[in-house]
Protein backbone atom coordinates (compact mmCIF):
# COMPACT_ATOMS: atom_id res chain seq x y z
CA UNK A 1 0.00 0.00 0.00
CA UNK A 2 1.20 3.58 -1.24
CA UNK A 3 0.60 6.56 1.51
CA UNK A 4 1.06 9.79 -0.68
CA UNK A 5 1.87 13.39 0.87
CA UNK A 6 3.07 16.45 -0.37
CA UNK A 7 7.19 16.10 -0.16
CA UNK A 8 7.05 12.47 0.18
CA UNK A 9 5.38 9.10 0.04
CA UNK A 10 5.58 5.72 2.51
CA UNK A 11 5.35 2.45 0.42
CA UNK A 12 6.24 -1.23 1.69
CA UNK A 13 7.83 0.62 5.01
CA UNK A 14 10.28 3.14 3.25
CA UNK A 15 9.78 6.36 2.89
CA UNK A 16 10.68 7.94 -0.33
CA UNK A 17 11.58 11.54 -0.80
CA UNK A 18 9.98 13.17 -4.06
CA UNK A 19 12.17 15.18 -6.54
CA UNK A 20 11.00 18.64 -5.56
CA UNK A 21 12.24 18.57 -2.15
CA UNK A 22 15.73 20.46 -1.38
CA UNK A 23 19.27 18.15 -0.89
CA UNK A 24 19.10 16.66 2.65
CA UNK A 25 20.99 19.15 5.32
CA UNK A 26 24.50 17.94 6.89
CA UNK A 27 24.72 15.19 9.06
CA UNK A 28 25.93 16.82 12.12
CA UNK A 29 27.59 15.55 15.52
CA UNK A 30 24.02 16.27 17.49
CA UNK A 31 22.57 13.92 15.06
CA UNK A 32 24.87 10.71 14.78
CA UNK A 33 24.00 9.98 18.02
CA UNK A 34 19.91 9.61 17.17
CA UNK A 35 20.70 8.08 13.62
CA UNK A 36 22.86 5.17 15.71
CA UNK A 37 20.07 5.37 17.76
CA UNK A 38 22.11 6.05 20.73
CA UNK A 39 20.36 9.09 22.23
CA UNK A 40 17.13 8.67 23.95
CA UNK A 41 15.79 12.42 23.32
CA UNK A 42 15.45 11.32 19.17
CA UNK A 43 15.69 9.15 16.87
CA UNK A 44 16.78 8.09 13.49
CA UNK A 45 12.74 9.19 12.42
CA UNK A 46 13.00 12.94 13.84
CA UNK A 47 16.57 13.39 11.86
CA UNK A 48 15.20 12.48 8.56
CA UNK A 49 12.41 14.67 9.05
CA UNK A 50 15.04 18.13 10.05
CA UNK A 51 17.21 16.85 7.51
CA UNK A 52 14.73 17.46 4.79
CA UNK A 53 13.55 20.31 6.45
CA UNK A 54 9.87 18.77 7.86
CA UNK A 55 9.01 20.57 10.63
CA UNK A 56 9.98 19.10 14.04
CA UNK A 57 8.73 21.47 17.05
CA UNK A 58 11.79 22.31 19.18
CA UNK A 59 10.58 23.16 22.88
CA UNK A 60 13.07 25.67 24.60
CA UNK A 61 13.27 24.03 28.31
CA UNK A 62 14.89 25.50 31.26
CA UNK A 63 17.66 23.06 30.64
CA UNK A 64 18.54 23.48 26.89
CA UNK A 65 18.44 27.96 27.73
CA UNK A 66 21.15 27.21 30.79
CA UNK A 67 22.98 25.12 29.03
CA UNK A 68 23.72 27.62 26.03
CA UNK A 69 23.96 30.46 28.20
CA UNK A 70 26.71 28.48 31.00
CA UNK A 71 29.03 27.37 27.42
CA UNK A 72 30.69 30.53 27.22
CA UNK A 73 31.73 30.72 31.13
CA UNK A 74 32.46 26.75 30.99
CA UNK A 75 35.29 27.15 27.79
CA UNK A 76 36.74 30.43 30.17
CA UNK A 77 36.76 28.09 33.62
CA UNK A 78 38.44 24.83 31.04
CA UNK A 79 41.18 27.15 29.54
CA UNK A 80 41.85 28.59 33.20
CA UNK A 81 41.59 25.23 34.89
CA UNK A 82 43.98 23.18 32.52
CA UNK A 83 45.89 26.16 31.04
CA UNK A 84 44.58 25.63 27.41
CA UNK A 85 43.64 28.32 24.98
CA UNK A 86 40.44 27.09 23.36
CA UNK A 87 38.53 29.51 21.19
CA UNK A 88 35.04 29.64 21.91
CA UNK A 89 32.39 28.39 19.49
CA UNK A 90 29.64 27.76 21.05
CA UNK A 91 27.80 31.30 20.53
CA UNK A 92 28.41 30.99 16.56
CA UNK A 93 25.04 30.38 14.69
CA UNK A 94 27.69 29.09 12.00
CA UNK A 95 29.16 25.39 11.46
CA UNK A 96 33.23 25.94 11.94
CA UNK A 97 34.25 24.55 9.14
CA UNK A 98 33.98 22.56 5.75
CA UNK A 99 34.73 18.99 5.96
CA UNK A 100 37.07 17.33 3.79
CA UNK A 101 36.48 16.66 0.22
CA UNK A 102 36.40 13.11 0.42
CA UNK A 103 33.43 13.29 2.64
CA UNK A 104 31.72 15.68 -0.02
CA UNK A 105 28.78 17.68 1.89
CA UNK A 106 27.37 14.86 3.88
CA UNK A 107 28.83 15.92 7.20
CA UNK A 108 29.63 18.63 8.88
CA UNK A 109 29.88 19.86 13.06
CA UNK A 110 29.52 23.21 15.48
CA UNK A 111 32.44 22.59 17.70
CA UNK A 112 32.32 24.47 20.95
CA UNK A 113 36.25 25.25 21.50
CA UNK A 114 39.07 24.40 19.41
CA UNK A 115 42.77 24.83 20.64
CA UNK A 116 44.13 25.59 16.57
CA UNK A 117 47.95 25.34 17.64
CA UNK A 118 47.52 21.67 19.74
CA UNK A 119 44.05 20.61 17.83
CA UNK A 120 42.14 20.10 20.96
CA UNK A 121 38.59 19.66 20.07
CA UNK A 122 36.52 20.36 23.09
CA UNK A 123 32.56 19.69 23.43
CA UNK A 124 30.67 21.46 26.47
CA UNK A 125 28.29 19.86 28.00
CA UNK A 126 25.68 21.45 31.02
CA UNK A 127 23.13 19.41 32.71
CA UNK A 128 21.98 18.61 36.08
CA UNK A 129 24.27 17.24 39.01
CA UNK A 130 22.02 14.18 38.80
CA UNK A 131 23.69 13.41 36.35
CA UNK A 132 27.72 13.81 38.02
CA UNK A 133 27.93 10.02 39.54
CA UNK A 134 26.55 8.51 36.90
CA UNK A 135 29.16 9.96 34.43
CA UNK A 136 31.89 9.61 36.92
CA UNK A 137 31.58 5.98 37.62
CA UNK A 138 30.82 4.71 34.24
CA UNK A 139 31.34 7.80 31.51
CA UNK A 140 29.52 10.41 29.47
CA UNK A 141 26.96 9.27 27.56
CA UNK A 142 27.73 7.24 23.71
CA UNK A 143 25.81 10.04 21.86
CA UNK A 144 28.14 12.73 22.85
CA UNK A 145 31.10 10.66 21.99
CA UNK A 146 30.20 10.03 19.01
CA UNK A 147 29.51 13.77 18.07
CA UNK A 148 32.85 14.30 19.40
CA UNK A 149 34.44 11.38 17.30
CA UNK A 150 32.84 12.78 14.12
CA UNK A 151 34.00 16.67 15.41
CA UNK A 152 37.57 14.80 15.55
CA UNK A 153 37.37 13.37 12.42
CA UNK A 154 36.36 16.33 10.63
CA UNK A 155 38.85 18.78 12.17
CA UNK A 156 41.88 16.49 11.56
CA UNK A 157 41.92 16.82 15.87
CA UNK A 158 44.79 14.84 17.80
CA UNK A 159 42.57 14.73 20.95
CA UNK A 160 38.71 15.83 22.16
CA UNK A 161 37.86 16.83 25.22
CA UNK A 162 34.53 16.61 26.93
CA UNK A 163 33.64 19.01 29.90
CA UNK A 164 30.72 18.44 32.00
CA UNK A 165 29.39 20.90 33.69
CA UNK A 166 26.85 19.99 36.90
CA UNK A 167 24.32 22.52 37.98
CA UNK A 168 22.50 22.13 41.38
CA UNK A 169 18.49 22.45 41.30
CA UNK A 170 18.90 26.07 42.11
CA UNK A 171 21.28 27.21 39.49
CA UNK A 172 18.02 26.45 37.14
CA UNK A 173 16.11 29.09 39.15
CA UNK A 174 18.72 31.67 39.62
CA UNK A 175 20.66 34.09 37.01
CA UNK A 176 23.13 32.60 35.62
CA UNK A 177 26.83 32.82 37.05
CA UNK A 178 29.42 34.16 35.01
CA UNK A 179 32.24 32.81 37.45
CA UNK A 180 31.51 29.12 37.40
CA UNK A 181 32.54 26.46 40.64
CA UNK A 182 34.77 24.48 39.51
CA UNK A 183 33.42 21.78 42.02
CA UNK A 184 30.76 21.28 39.78
CA UNK A 185 32.97 21.10 36.57
CA UNK A 186 34.50 17.98 35.26
CA UNK A 187 36.40 17.08 32.06
CA UNK A 188 37.37 13.99 30.22
CA UNK A 189 40.26 13.52 27.83
CA UNK A 190 40.16 11.64 24.83
CA UNK A 191 42.54 11.11 22.17
CA UNK A 192 42.05 10.42 18.74
CA UNK A 193 44.32 8.87 15.96
CA UNK A 194 42.21 9.57 13.19
CA UNK A 195 40.69 6.04 12.64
Amino acid sequence: MRYEFNDFWVENNQVYIKEHVKKAKPITGTKIGAITSNNPWSSPFVVFMDMYRFTIPFEMTIQVKKGMEYEPYVIEGVNKLSETEFQDYSTSPYYDWDVNSEQGSKYNGKIDGWDKERKIILECKVTSNKNLLKWTKNQPPKYYLLQMLLYAKLAEANEVWLSGYFLNPEDYELPTKKEINRSQLRIWKYKFDGE
